[in-house]
């Protein structure tokens, strides 16, 4: 315990020399807990990601040190995973070295591996550090009654670093040979782009019989500059997360990376994000000729608040429109209405708004939800309410629940999602929709549809944890060139089915209920073997349902273990 204590008090005096961002959900999501589990809300603002390393750091000292003076006593596994990763930063430091040994009870590999924990390779002087991380998840597994086999070759490189305490750089780059599950195929096949990936290249193999796969390179990277004690600017290409849940309705990063410049403001209890990005609206899929995609821009603003010390409210607002190569200026100003903006050059972009909050309560409860407003007109909404199509709304509530009855490491999540059918669609003569390379920007299920999700996980011994994931979601379909809805890659003006009497479901109705177990075990730091088992039920409309089982089994190295469900 003595050496938790020393490293914390260290890391508050160097805070300084951090990577900039994070883009691991694992990180989040143990950052949430701590939060939880303290009764406060950190200034680095969990909701967000990727988050700022810098106010993270700050954030687990001053955490540690509260606790320290009231002599509660407190599980600190969640902060010692946390600060390993970095050690790199606090190495060269004098106070650090004499409990280097005793803190850190792994010696470094073949001299020059691991010198720090979590980090393969790295260096470090007193201007200049880098890390560098393999990647490596390799998955193999079986769908019942289909002799296609599941499969994953994943293998890239981590490298991140910084230099003289204010420019930071996170790279990425993930080769990846994968066949899937007939469900995801089906996305696939609809969207004609593989979920996370751009470009893609046909993979067969005689030795795993695979003879629909696909070959894909995926890079993210970013530079991030402090520009000043509060304000880093970031120049990416990636994507991002709002949300303090499983889903986000707001902006999530299912999609594949896109270019990305993003001013980050944090002071007092604030914190203000504007994202300027250039997106696609089409795909380069498997067959289609070489060519210079059409481009769409985003313009985005996140305003988040922790208004008491357990409780925080943030307020979205983003544009997507197209020029022809052109980026529309005035969507340059980083505090103005977006919405006034865009009424005011004609009203030829789609402008949506929301609202994303999260209260802590009791040391063991988190409650949060998002409201998502695309269109809507008061009077059809609330006085005649007959089912406008234009009515173009969802949101989200969800709650945790951590050490759950009493057991260390038991955490519980349910969550309800709702939007309503044409949400984040546009007209046709304009690709503004909510969607990047023909994925979606927000959730991956588009509109038209209402999901239950519950995920549960149990860290029973310290190297194994066992999970439980339920998903339950009814969606509606196109039916033949009847648009109801839920592709949101369709104009709402193509083939619209009604203008009013819309809700829910309509069209083709889609029921599924699936339930995953998994369990694992840490070899190593960050290096994962194991197992999980899916069990899918669907159904459309009044057809007969349809029963999958899957099995999967791999290993999995410096790779967050997040899932996407469709």
């Amino acid at each position: 315990m003595k050496y938790i204590i020393c490293c914390f008090f260290i890391i508050s005096k160097v805070w300084g020399q951090s990577s900039a961002t994070d883009f691991s959900h694992k990180v989040q999501q143990q950052l949430q807990r701590i939060e939880i589990h303290s009764g406060r809300l950190f200034t680095g603002h969990s909701a967000i990601l990727p988050f700022n390393q810098v106010r993270q750091i700050q954030d687990l000292s001053n955490y540690y040190s509260d606790y320290l003076k009231s002599n509660e006593d407190i599980d600190t596994n969640d902060l010692y995973e946390l600060v390993l990763p970095h050690a790199l930063y606090l190495k060269n430091s004098r106070e650090y070295q004499a409990s280097w040994d005793k803190f850190f009870a792994r010696r470094p590999i073949a001299k020059y591996f691991y010198q720090v924990p979590y980090q393969f390779y790295s260096y470090s002087s007193k201007h200049f550090y880098f890390g560098v991380n393999p990647l490596l998840d390799i998955h193999l597994g079986k769908e019942k009654d289909s002799s296609a086999i599941i499969f994953q070759n994943l293998r890239g490189i981590d490298i991140s670093g910084g230099i003289d305490q204010r420019v930071f750089f996170k790279s990425r780059i993930i080769e990846t040979q994968s066949s899937f599950s007939s469900y995801v195929q089906d996305y696939i096949s609809t969207h004609q782009s593989v979920p996370g990936a751009a470009f893609v290249k046909k993979y067969e193999s005689q030795i795993f019989k695979i003879e629909n796969g696909y070959d894909f390179l995926i890079a993210d990277a970013l530079v991030n500059f402090r520009a000043t004690k509060h304000i880093d600017l970031s120049l990416g290409h990636g994507t991002h997360f709002i949300g303090s849940g499983i889903r986000s309705l707001l902006l999530s990063d299912f999609t594949t990376p896109y270019f990305y410049f993003r001013v980050n403001t944090s002071f007092w209890k604030i914190n203000y994000q504007n994202i300027f990005a250039e997106l696609s609206p089409q795909s380069k899929f498997i067959g289609t000729t070489d060519r210079l995609l059409p481009k769409k821009y985003m313009a985005s603003h996140y305003l988040s608040i922790n208004l008491l010390k357990n409780w925080n409210v943030g307020i979205f607002e983003s544009v997507v429109f197209a020029r022809q190569n052109q980026f529309e200026l005035q969507y340059l100003n980083p505090i103005i209405l977006y919405r006034s903006v865009e009424q005011a050059i004609g009203s030829p972009d789609n402008v949506l708004l929301g609202m994303h909050s999260h209260l802590n309560l009791w040391k063991r409860f988190s409650l949060y939800g998002q409201l998502l407003l695309d269109e809507f007109v008061i009077k059809e909404l609330v006085v005649d309410n007959k089912g406008w199509w234009a009515n173009k709304y969802g949101f989200q509530i969800g709650a945790k629940y951590i050490d759950a009855f009493g057991l260390p490491h038991l955490n519980i999540a349910i969550e309800h999602n709702r939007i309503r059918p044409y949400t984040y669609t546009f007209r046709d003569t304009v690709p503004a929709n909510y969607t990047h390379y023909q994925q979606e920007l927000a959730h991956p299920l588009g509109a038209n549809f209402k999901e239950n999700l519950v995920q549960i996980d149990y860290k029973f011994l310290p190297r194994w944890n066992i999970n439980l994931d339920l998903l339950q979601y009814q969606k509606g379909l196109d039916i033949g060139l009847q648009n109801y809805g839920g592709n949101i890659n369709r104009s709402h003006d193509d083939h619209r089915v009604s203008d009013y009497n819309n809700k829910i479901g309509q069209g083709l109705e889609k029921d599924v209920l699936q339930i995953s177990i998994g369990a694992q075990y840490e070899l190593f730091p960050n290096l994962f073997v194991s197992i999980n088992g899916t069990r899918r039920t669907q159904s459309l409309g009044s057809g007969p349902k349809t029963n999958t089982t899957i099995v999967l089994t791999g290993i999995r190295w410096n790779i967050d273990s997040r899932k996407n469900y469709f």
